[in-house]
């Protein structure tokens, strides 16, 4: 899942600097990246009330296996085939607030990069949420360190970072660069005149 995680991160992003020189196709390989990474946090964030949403979100490789044919609930065993430890309720209600917060600021991210409407308020919306998960994952980190909570401090803090920096920019700031060799596109996109 990580490695998926990466890829779908890696695509976004250089979908995203292509879209800003306007060849074809890339706004549709953005929306797919961008969705698809979405889909991705709210679908750990589902299941992170059970043993499995942990295991795909943390960096050691854990090995799922089923008692038998019949069973349907799988035991988790990390690498040295220990079972894994379950976390407590806790680590899976953070688990499930950060991968929401994340899926939310993903698809705003993917909005203001696309110029669609209510990106300012899924901007801020995802960087509320995310000083409000911020705080306590800092302080838990603070205080007895471990790789679950840098790990979600991490994906949180650089999600926030270009949330933040989005935010910042002018509404046009992306469509300026898109069309800056075309102003007649320019000014149909924009609304204004690029003379003035």
């Amino acid at each position: 899942m990580r490695k998926l995680e990466r890829i779908l991160l890696i695509t976004s992003v250089l979908m995203a600097v292509i879209n800003l020189f306007g060849f074809p196709g890339t706004t549709l390989f953005m929306t797919i990246s961008y969705c698809s990474l979405a889909f991705i946090y709210m679908f750990i964030s589902v299941i992170s009330l059970g043993k499995l949403g942990i295991g795909l979100i943390v960096t050691k490789p854990l090995v799922v296996e089923y008692a038998s044919d019949n069973s349907i609930f799988p035991s988790i065993k990390a690498p040295n085939n220990s079972v894994f430890n379950p976390v407590g309720w806790k680590q899976k209600v953070a688990l499930f607030l950060v991968c929401y917060c994340l899926s939310v600021m993903a698809l705003a991210i993917l909005f203001r990069m696309s110029y669609w409407a209510g990106s300012s308020l899924m901007l801020t919306f995802g960087i509320a949420q995310s000083v409000i998960i911020l705080i306590p994952v800092i302080i838990k980190q603070l205080s007895k360190p471990s790789l679950f909570y840098k790990q979600m401090l991490i994906r949180l803090s650089i999600f926030s970072i270009i949330c933040v920096l989005l935010l910042m920019l002018p509404a046009n700031f992306f469509i300026d660069i898109k069309y800056r060799n075309n102003p007649k596109m320019l000014q149909e996109r924009s609304g204004h005149d690029p003379n003035q």
